[in-house]
């Protein structure tokens, strides 16, 4: 699930996505794997990501937290 916010709107309530464009006002959590928060972004609350894009300007009154992986979701092999 991907989720486009234009610079003018509000979204109250907790975002989940697997990738996040935020430009416009929050006050809930976030929690996405991809995130971009674009210059014009106002969040209130705490932001969970795997990736994170931060555009200087942007303004975030919140906890940040980098998403660990589970072991299910981790691959590993070995080489000989």
């Amino acid at each position: 699930v991907a989720l486009v916010q234009g610079e003018k709107s509000t979204v109250t309530g907790a975002i989940r996505a697997e990738s996040a464009r935020l430009s416009g006002t929050i006050h809930g959590s976030i929690e996405a794997g991809e995130l971009v928060i674009l210059k014009t972004a106002r969040i209130h609350g705490d932001v969970s990501y795997d990736s994170l894009t931060i555009e200087q300007g942007a303004q975030v009154d919140g906890k940040f937290s980098h998403r660990v992986k589970s072991a299910e979701e981790t691959s590993l092999s070995l080489v000989s």
